[in-house]
């Protein structure tokens, strides 16, 4: 192992002691910490993925928000790569959620039907 691998080893590790300590992480802090490798891309991305698992809120520098306190629905942040584009942040969430199955869109189509038919009979009710 290199000087600079242990270097970047404990690096990361202080990062997320840090982190745990006040339950978020800022984007850029990884970030920077990430850019000093080599082949970042899927470390970083790999590095995401565990720190929301460990409920480790990732907040951005910009907002100048911070958590009043630790929440346990945190957004998923798998597959997010080194980007702040808001737009970009928007389609990676939503393309992490997961389409109706067949039964869903079935349950669902029923669910319209019956809906239908109650207006239908609704109307024909009353007097015109």
């Amino acid at each position: 192992m290199s000087a600079d691998n242990k270097f970047q080893k404990d690096e990361i590790h202080q990062l997320i002691l840090r982190a745990r300590k006040q339950g978020f992480l800022f984007f850029e802090e990884a970030d920077k910490t990430f850019q000093k490798e080599t082949d970042a891309g899927e470390h970083f991305n790999k590095f995401l993925t565990s720190i929301s698992d460990l409920g480790i809120k990732i907040l951005d520098k910009r907002t100048k928000t911070r958590p009043k306190k630790r929440r346990s629905n945190i957004v998923s942040l798998e597959g997010l790569e080194r980007t702040t584009d808001p737009v970009k942040l928007y389609l990676r969430e939503m393309g992490s959620i997961s389409l109706l199955t067949r039964e869903g869109e079935i349950a669902i189509a029923m669910e319209i039907e019956r809906g239908e038919k109650k207006i239908i009979k609704a109307l024909s009710k009353t007097r015109l």
